[in-house]
Order: structure tokens, then sequence, then C-alpha cells
């Protein structure tokens, strides 16, 4: 999934039993590129089974995942390898969110990747039409594995327009600093629901500006076993400046109710990455499978 809302965004649902929005679950994280639209969770079907005529102000989600490669806006982050993610996020209804993730490396050479916190705050402008704004720091133990590792702080901003046929996302992030980095996305996506299984299919395209050390890129190159291709890339004392399209991504998302707040979901994605400096591949596949519990309180 691919929405910068962070890669981690709130998915909404609209419910029949109330005026306005009624957020069901909080499924994004934060795995490096801060609420990337790919850190998004599979959207997941409301489990109304235990449901009662009371709305409940608190929602709170916990989810254990494993991909085979991380990817974000068209980034590396694992240097090819697998890793393996957890998060703890909570909601309230009047729109503010909190999220904590942390990331670990897996195979010979595994171990802590990244852990990441954020705050935001989701508003409801119309009926069809979602704002958002989230503030993360996100702090890598491995500051070789990846060309985004110096950046830690970082501002996001999000619209989501229900057009009934598709939702289009749109997003802006930036990694403030001496060596910035801009991200802006654009994801269209559509569900299909199936009584318990519901299936996402989404495109979205991220277009970068970010600064980096000489030095660093290169030796990310030995990292990622290729050498680099610089076409696109502006070199300025001793730092780079990366810019273009990053990423195109064609995924779906299927997700399946259990019952009693838990679920599972496969996410398989088809991901071009152009952008060499940054990316191990032109193009690769990728997948995340895991679990996730939600509750109300």
């Amino acid at each position: 999934m691919a929405l910068i809302v962070n890669q981690e965004m709130l998915i909404q649902n609209r419910t029949e039993d109330g005026p306005g929005m009624k957020i069901v679950a909080l499924l994004f994280m934060l795995n490096g590129i801060s609420f990337s639209a790919q850190d998004a969770l599979p959207v997941s079907v409301r489990d109304t089974s235990a449901s009662n005529d009371k709305d409940l102000p608190w929602t709170i989600s916990i989810k254990t995942d494993i991909e085979n490669t991380r990817i974000r806006n068209g980034i590396d982050l694992s240097g090819t390898n697998p890793v393996s993610s957890s998060a703890i996020s909570l909601l309230h209804d009047n729109g503010l969110n909190g999220l904590v993730t942390w990331t670990r490396l897996l195979g010979s050479n595994g171990g802590p990747l990244s852990w990441s916190a954020a705050f935001g705050y989701d508003h409801s402008v119309t009926d069809w039409l979602d704002a958002s704004v989230t503030a993360s720091h996100t702090k890598y133990l491995m500051d070789s594995i990846n060309a985004v590792s110096d950046l830690e702080n970082s501002l996001t901003l999000g619209l989501t327009a229900d057009l009934s046929v598709i939702d289009l996302d749109i997003g802006y992030e930036l990694y403030p600093g001496s060596l910035p980095a801009h991200y802006w996305t654009a994801e269209a996506s559509h569900t299909f629901k199936f009584g318990s299984l519901s299936i996402e299919f989404s495109a979205d395209i991220t277009y970068m500006s970010m600064q980096s050390d000489t030095a660093k890129l290169n030796a990310l190159a030995i990292v990622l076993k290729k050498k680099k291709t610089v076409s696109t890339t502006v070199r300025t004392k001793g730092t780079v400046t990366v810019s273009g399209i990053s990423d195109y991504t064609l995924d779906c998302t299927l997700t399946y109710s259990l019952g009693s707040g838990f679920m599972v979901y496969v996410d398989p994605s088809y991901i071009v990455t152009p952008k060499g400096e940054v990316s191990a591949k032109d193009s690769q596949v990728s997948w995340t499978a895991g679990i996730r519990y939600i509750a109300e309180f």
C-alpha cells in the first residue's frame, strides 16, 4: 500500500449507526520512512459479532508481521534482507493518535534495525474528505544499512478522499535538517469485501528530493551489491541530491477476520524502484504477512 499519510495512515470506516466518521482501527506503522503509504497496514473489516449500541472512544491495535524486504518510497531500508516488525497504536475518536513501532533485521547479520514513535491528528473536513498531520521520530540502530538512517524527525501531511468508486490519497512528507528530504505520494485504491475477507487493490507513485552524503551513498552501493547510477543526481561539495520518481507500486492486500478482534493479512506488491542510488534493484516483488488484534474501550 502506498500513501504517505509515513508506508503505517489511519484506515477509517463510515458506519450507519452514527454521524460522521467512526474510526475503527489504527492500521498504520512507522518503519523507517515515516508514514509512507507502504507503511499502511491492510484494510480491515470491523468485527461486529460482539458489537453493542455504545460507541467506545478508544481503539488499540497490536500487530506483528514479517517482510521479505523493506522498501519505503523506493528506498531499500533493510539492505534486501527480511525484517520482522511489531507495533502498538492508540486512537481516540476525536482524531488524536499515537504509535510506537520497532523493527528487527533477520538473517545471519540480523539484529535490531529501528524504532519509531509518532503522534498525529486526523480531521474529517467533509463527509468524503479527511486531512491528517503527523510528527514522528525514527531511530536507526544500524546506520549503514540504508540511505536515510540519518533522518530522524519528520512532519507528514495527508489528504484522503472517498470518491465512491476509489479512494484517493495524497501525501507530503518532510525531513528537515542540514540534509533535508522531501517525499510526495499519490495513491488510488479500491476495496472489495466478501464476508470476513477483504481485498484491497492499490496503485501509487512517489516523487523524492533528498540530500545525502556522497560517502554514505558510496558505502551503501557496496551494501546493496550494485554499481550506483547517478543519471539524475546532482553533486555539490560532498553531498548528493537525489530527485525524481522513486517508486511505482502495484499492491494487493488480503485481510481475513478471525473474530474477537483478531485478523491475519498478506500483502504482496510489485515495486518499480528506478533510483539506483538508494535501491538494490530496478524492480522487485515484496510481501508482508502478519497478524493483528484490534479492540475498542
